[in-house]
């Protein structure tokens, strides 16, 4: 029933910075203050109180929201709450029921959506720079949609963000449910409930494909994919808990539980070994150990658990007094080298580079290093060298438009150009779009 929907063009990789300077993007989005400290362990976190990997949050659609061992009081009713990789934020429902991200002291609101009570939201997740959720309609249809996460526009797809383009197949109930996602750079998957008459069924977007490709994995509900997209947890038709590896047609894997009594929500802590979930009564955890486990009890109200996986910001200490030496090193420690380039849905390489004068520095690259030049009528051989290793080796043949993309910004000699060119890469005038990553 549902038809393919056009690949996006727009491809930015999770780098590992605070999500919530990412609101700053957009003008008329709130800004955090550039004064302020990010907190306590990780990116966002509350005075006074240490958050670290791990930390469990519990959200029961009340303004009380639990962080570890203390009560946070939200602006309002915060529903399906999950935490951002980095920790910096938290994506939930508030009580309009919009999608809505916010700092977990409750500060610093961004409702990303539009109310409408004509629909019911469910489920947010975070997928690089996305927020995933399930959106049903009052005919019983659900999609599952995606919005940008810090509320800008990315290309071509607006801040309100799209229907999330995958195929279930022809012939098939359009009901999506409890998307769950993968944050890695390479999987790219999105887990979700797909519901036919017959039952529930867990199936894959894999966006680590040269066409995004859906598929079924097993009969089931509630599904958790692993932070890497190396395992899945679901709850089988039996209603107990199992693990088996997202692939198609899997086996049924793992029994967890026995008489786990309705689980849902369930959540992977960061280190694998425990999958926390939600019963009528209770927030429980069981040991992903083999057999069938007894369980934990977290707490003795219920509501929706998340671990926090808590990467913090990555700083490269880079000093000098060459521009030119100082860009090379920013680039070595921020991108890996490439031994042949192939640009793709994936790929974990940089896609772009930048070039200009450090006098005059260009803008950033959609994807790729920022590199500086000392001579605005000389290509310098660092950056040169710079180039080959993080773009790699580009095989023979490659169309004009499929290679490597260099842009190259304020007054630089058009002989840089042609030098460019000739190494076999695709010259750029002017800056790139901002949010635009190269197809």
């Amino acid at each position: 029933m549902r038809s393919s929907v056009a690949r996006r063009t727009a491809l930015v990789a999770a780098a590992a910075t605070s999500l919530a300077l990412l609101v700053a993007a957009c003008t008329g989005k709130p800004n955090p203050t550039p004064t302020e400290a990010d907190g306590d362990g990780v990116l966002g976190g509350i005075s006074g109180v240490e958050l670290s990997e791990g930390t469990l949050l519990i959200s029961n659609g009340t303004s009380r929201v639990q962080i570890g061992d203390v009560t946070v009081t939200f602006p309002g009713p915060v529903t399906d709450a999950v935490w951002s990789p980095d920790g910096s934020r938290i994506a939930y429902v508030d009580g309009d029921g919009n999608i809505a991200t916010a700092r977990p002291d409750g500060t610093d609101v961004l409702v990303l959506t539009t109310t409408d009570r004509s629909v019911v939201r469910s489920r947010p997740t975070w997928a690089r720079q996305w927020i995933l959720y399930a959106e049903r309609k009052a005919d019983g249809t659900s999609t599952l949609r995606s919005i940008p996460a810090n509320g800008c526009a990315i290309g071509d797809i607006p801040a309100t963000g799209q229907e999330w383009p995958m195929d279930t197949g022809e012939g098939t109930s359009y009901v999506d449910l409890a998307p769950n996602g993968a944050n890695t750079e390479r999987p790219m998957r999105l887990a979700f409930q797909h519901n036919e008459p017959s039952g529930p069924e867990i199936w894959i977007n894999d966006s680590n494909q040269r066409v995004p490709f859906t598929y079924k994995v097993v009969d089931g509900s509630e599904p958790a994919i692993t932070l890497d997209g190396q395992k899945l947890a679901y709850v089988g038709p039996d209603g107990d808990i199992y693990v088996t590896i997202p692939n198609v047609g899997a086996p049924a894997g793992t029994r967890l539980t026995s008489g786990a009594g309705k689980p849902t929500r369930l959540a992977w802590s960061p280190d694998g070994r425990y999958i926390a979930y939600a019963t009528p009564d209770a927030v429980q955890r069981v040991s992903t150990g083999g057999g069938a486990n007894a369980p934990t009890t977290l707490f003795t109200t219920t509501g929706v658990p998340s671990y926090l996986y808590g990467s913090d910001n990555v700083l490269f200490p880079v000093t000098g007094a060459d521009p030119t030496a100082l860009s090379v090193a920013a680039s070595q420690a921020r991108w890996p080298q490439a031994t042949m380039y192939a640009p793709g849905q994936g790929y974990l390489g940089a896609f772009t580079a930048s070039i200009g004068l450090a006098s005059q520095p260009p803008g950033r690259s959609g994807h790729g290093p920022v590199l500086l030049l000392g001579s605005a009528d000389q290509l310098d051989p660092r950056v040169v060298a710079e180039l080959g290793r993080v773009f790699g080796t580009i095989p023979p043949n490659t169309p004009p438009l499929a290679r490597p993309r260099v842009y190259v910004d304020g007054p630089v000699s058009t002989a840089i150009d042609q030098e460019l060119s000739q190494l076999g890469y695709q010259v750029v005038r002017g800056r790139p779009a901002p949010g635009r990553a190269p197809p």
